[in-house]
């Protein structure tokens, strides 16, 4: 009788797990810098994009025992954010959050409602896997790391989410019908399924990533997963593969319906920007696509124990998915950073980029979130939030190069076009910048790796 009233227990304890909670968080504002004379971030490059400071927010759950943190993926629909984490405070799988952010005023964009000073109406729910079984406490199929959703056209359409799985080298697929409530609401009720094998297929490309069945170094996985069209995603993995050229990392476009392959990428990593670490390169720890234009932002991120966390933002124009798989390079653009916690920014482990568009054209706000492992004396989760304005059409061909060098910087020529009938010039500046790396004092350090 007691094991049967144990077992009932036990399963009534699971059922509330399974269920949708709600979630109570502090959202704290957080200076841009330490130092009360720094008002700003650092200026961005001359011929790229205007980024500027918006806020952040130190995100932390009122109850200490809360499911709330570990977050690794996310995706914002106007102020609504949804979260993916990929653990929990006991080691466990990852889950699902949605909440809603209070957004206030900005005078940089005449009064628009872009500055986020709360997260409100925080919810958290399990996912499934492939087999339609809750993911609890199963680390290794639930390291659930990078999160991609195409919006549907109405809240009683289907909302296409992908879920890259990073241990396990897959990516699900969430098709979420909500035609009682609010769209990707009830994914928890949702068996994914999974792309399929084949040489030409993501699935396949991506195990080809795996260095070694329950190990540490294997956390290397679908680290940056995003819609680029109605039928279109992208995935780049963290670092390249085993044994591959480490100087830049892989990923591919391919097919939402089959995981076809219609382009091979390769993007170069930026050299770590500190003294002594410059034979290192950043991983890449989020994409997301710029609403608009066929581009897509990245953002890079070192941690070692001397020179902390670092990170940088890169903006890229994808190449065409045309059926050829020969490898395409991206040519990324620094939009802004290097961003070093040493210098007094809010930079911690920064695993997530959103990018939204405003009312303004050619404007469109930056949010990024960190993944405080669960780990709260020495990590934290923040809301970090800029604003991101395009210059004229002339200088939206980014030119703030990515080259992997830290010595001298040198300059691409620059040509003019005159078009006569309409009595006008428009100067088109191409200039090349390098990844650079500030001098510092400090030893060689390993790399520590961060979930």
């Amino acid at each position: 009788m007691r094991v049967l009233l144990l077992l009932g227990c036990i399963a009534l304890a699971k059922l509330e797990e399974a269920s949708i909670q709600k979630v109570a968080l502090d959202a704290v504002p957080v200076p841009v810098n330490t130092n009360p004379d720094i008002k700003a971030l650092p200026t961005s490059p001359e011929d790229g994009p205007v980024v500027t400071w918006l806020g952040c927010l130190h995100l932390k759950a009122k109850d200490p025992k809360s499911l709330f943190g570990g977050i690794s993926g996310s995706f914002m629909h106007g102020s609504r954010l949804f979260m993916l984490s990929d653990t929990t405070r006991d080691g466990g799988s990852g889950r699902f959050f949605t909440g809603d952010i209070k957004m206030g005023p900005s005078e940089k964009l005449n009064g628009e409602l872009i500055v986020p000073l709360d997260l409100q109406n925080v919810t958290t729910q399990p996912l499934r896997n492939e087999s339609g079984n809750y993911l609890f406490d199963d680390k290794k199929n639930g390291d659930t790391e990078s999160l991609g959703i195409r919006w549907p056209d109405s809240p009683t359409s289907t909302a296409k989410v992908l879920i890259g799985v990073e241990r396990k080298h897959k990516v699900r697929i969430y098709k979420v019908k909500s035609p009682d409530g609010p769209p990707i609401q009830g994914i928890g009720d949702v068996t994914p399924t999974t792309m399929k094998g084949g040489k030409h297929n993501v699935g396949t490309q991506l195990r080809e990533c795996t260095r070694g069945e329950d190990n540490e170094a294997n956390n290397f996985g679908a680290e940056g997963t995003a819609f680029v069209s109605d039928t279109e995603f992208i995935v780049f993995c963290e670092y390249n593969k085993p044994g591959a050229d480490d100087t830049v990392t892989v990923g591919w476009i391919s097919d939402y319906e089959t995981g076809t392959i219609k382009a091979n990428l390769e993007l170069p990593l930026p050299r770590v920007p500190y003294h002594g670490l410059e034979h290192k390169w950043m991983r890449i720890s989020s994409v997301v696509e710029v609403p608009g234009p066929r581009d897509m932002m990245f953002l890079f991120h070192f941690w070692g124990p001397d020179c902390k966390s670092i990170i940088q933002i890169a903006r890229a124009t994808l190449p065409a998915a045309d059926g050829d798989r020969s490898p395409k390079r991206l040519d990324p653009k620094v939009v802004m950073g290097p961003l070093r916690e040493l210098e007094g920014y809010p930079i911690d482990n920064f695993e997530t980029l959103n990018v939204v568009p405003t009312d303004t054209p050619g404007a469109y706000t930056i949010h990024l979130l960190s993944d405080n492992n669960f780990k709260d004396k020495y990590q934290k989760t923040y809301l970090l939030s800029m604003l991101m304005k395009d210059k004229s059409e002339a200088t939206q061909l980014w030119s703030t190069k990515m080259e992997r060098s830290s010595s001298n910087q040198h300059t691409i020529s620059i040509a003019f076009a005159a078009v006569l009938a309409a009595a006008f010039a428009m100067a088109l500046g191409v200039f090349g910048r390098r990844w650079t790396a500030n001098s510092r004092e400090a030893s060689a350090v390993e790399l520590l790796e961060l979930e």
